[in-house]
């Protein structure tokens, strides 16, 4: 894409909300991020038929019943054809994510049922179908699944390590994209305070930048990039803000959250 923005694929519709409302509860920019849902049974073939140079800016998201990340990550790859864009998976299921923060998930359960078989139930990856549990617990509407937009994201992210490792993936996608805006901030900025920052690593040997090619920088190098204003210095720079600017602001929020 184009705009700065990233595609992710997920297996239905009904993932589309579950997944918009853990990114705001994130505080990720939704406008930056566009859900869209293929059929489990289309989605090797729709992958397959996607244009190279989308490779950085598009992801898929499937459920995946595993015994940890890494074999659900092993599994989905095969089963997809090993396609070129990023792989995520819900272990076993999206819907196992509604109950990551175990305590709004209780505060939100709809029936009696949910209030009192909600707090005995195990880690949302070792929960058996979870879509029948949050179904029991929350009703079927998907509109009373929008509970999920009030977790606590740093809960939920610790009790799912498949929660976790799909945000840390969409970070590192929206890190990856174009941003003019920040381009154009960077270039203005002196040079100079950039690369004092820089001069302040010690080694200057030490790798501190990976580019989305798999490049590797090192502080000295960087530094000289930086003073030669380069577009790697250039890109750098850019980089830097956008993760600054992101992480403050979700630093933010959360503090206004609790």
């Amino acid at each position: 894409m184009q705009d700065g923005s990233i595609q992710l694929i997920v297996e239905n519709r009904n993932h589309i909300h579950i997944i918009s409302w853990i990114l705001e509860a994130a505080n990720y920019p939704l406008d930056k991020i566009k859900i869209n849902a293929v059929a489990k049974s289309n989605l090797k073939a729709f992958l397959q038929g996607l244009p190279p140079g989308i490779t950085r800016s598009c992801a898929v998201l499937v459920n995946c019943d595993a015994a940890s990340v890494p074999e659900a990550l092993d599994k989905a790859n095969r089963r997809l054809g090993s396609p070129s864009v990023g792989v995520f998976c819900a272990v076993p299921e999206v819907e196992a994510w509604l109950f990551a923060d175990e305590i709004t998930a209780i505060e939100n359960a709809k029936t009696q049922w949910g209030i009192e078989v909600s707090p005995a139930l195990p880690l949302p990856e070792d929960i058996k179908s979870p879509k029948s549990h949050a179904e029991l617990a929350f009703g079927k509407t998907i509109s009373s699944w929008q509970f999920v937009k009030d977790i606590n994201i740093d809960r939920a992210e610790a009790r799912s390590p498949s929660l976790r490792n799909f945000l840390q993936g969409i970070e590192r996608l929206l890190a990856d994209q174009p941003t003019p805006h920040f381009e154009s901030v960077s270039r203005n900025i002196s040079r100079d305070v950039f690369a004092g920052l820089i001069r302040e690593i010690i080694p200057a040997t030490t790798v501190i930048w990976k580019t989305a090619t798999g490049e590797l920088f090192t502080a000295g190098e960087l530094r000289k990039q930086i003073e030669e204003g380069t577009e790697i210095g250039q890109q750098y720079a850019s980089d830097v803000l956008r993760v600054a600017r992101d992480f403050m602001k979700r630093k933010a929020n959360r503090r206004e959250s609790e």
